[in-house]
């Protein structure tokens, strides 16, 4: 009995190789990435930044800066900030100035995804002084 058993189980060697070696490997996990929308109601001093929503996002972590290095030197105010929604309105910005941003999302799991695509927005330049004319005219003062 026992020499059949050693027989059956080298016949069988082989094919549980075989069988090892054939199995499909595990597909391998491809995490989404975020997409940055184009700035929205830009101003001389801010603007809208904001994304699409992200199918397992708990929320996003947005990051701007004044050159798409994202460099600490370069990030603008308290950036990076954490933001529950899928916008966030920028305030107190200079002057026709460029600002980049892009945002990375926290999943579930807790995990974070690779960053998004990068956005540029520029605020706007002040306006052209307009001259109005003048009245009262006196030889020390008009109005």
């Amino acid at each position: 009995m026992r020499k059949i058993h050693k027989t059956l189980s080298l016949c069988f060697l082989p094919l549980i190789v075989i069988a090892i070696g054939c199995m499909p490997e595990e597909p391998e996990f491809i995490r989404p990435i975020p997409k940055a929308s184009p700035a929205t109601g830009i101003t001389t001093t801010g603007f809208k930044a904001s994304w699409k929503p992200l199918l397992g996002a708990e929320s996003y972590k947005l990051e701007v800066a004044i050159d798409e290095s994202f460099e600490e030197e370069f990030m603008v105010g308290e950036m990076p900030v954490d933001v529950q929604d899928t916008s966030y309105v920028l305030k107190n910005l200079n002057v026709a100035q460029s600002y980049y941003y892009r945002i990375n999302a926290r999943l579930r799991t807790g995990e974070r995804t690779d960053y998004s695509n990068i956005v540029i927005a520029t605020t706007l330049g002040m306006p052209k002084p307009v001259a109005l004319t003048a009245s009262k005219i006196t030889p020390t003062q008009f109005t």
